[in-house]
């Protein structure tokens, strides 16, 4: 599984690909030749989707976006919801709102050592946790 993930990871980050486009874009772009729906894969610390997740966007009113979020990282998994303003479709700001959470996970049973230098088993559980979090970005 961690072999398998590593795999994963590696992969996503070396893919060559024009999601965004500049020829394409520009300062004039119209909202309504935009799409309306995104999804994808994402990776990162401190973002929508945690270590690896899968993350979308709804443009519902011409530069308000709703986004998305849920994947796997070091407290379990991750969900994510939050708002996006773009001032500019290409070469402006967006600015953001948004919350997520980690629900935890319990009963993990990992071995560590002690202070006597033997190593032990413990019971660790992770608690939930929750963020709120201002986003600034420049396209």
């Amino acid at each position: 599984m961690k072999k398998t993930f590593l795999f994963v990871l590696f992969f996503t980050m070396t893919i060559y690909t024009f999601a965004q486009d500049g020829q394409n874009l520009n300062k004039s772009t119209r909202s309504d030749t935009l799409p309306k729906f995104s999804i994808g894969l994402g990776s990162g610390i401190n973002n929508y989707t945690a270590l690896l997740g899968i993350s979308a966007n709804l443009r519902f009113y011409n530069k308000l976006s709703l986004q998305g979020g849920f994947g796997k990282g070091g407290w379990g998994y991750k969900y994510s919801i939050g708002l996006k303003y773009d001032m500019h479709y290409d070469g402006g700001w967006s600015y953001g709102l948004g919350y997520s959470v980690c629900p935890g996970e319990n009963n993990l049973k990992p071995k560590l050592q002690v202070k006597s230098g033997a190593t032990q088993q413990v019971t660790l559980n992770y608690l939930t946790a929750s963020t709120i979090n201002l986003k600034a970005g420049y396209n």
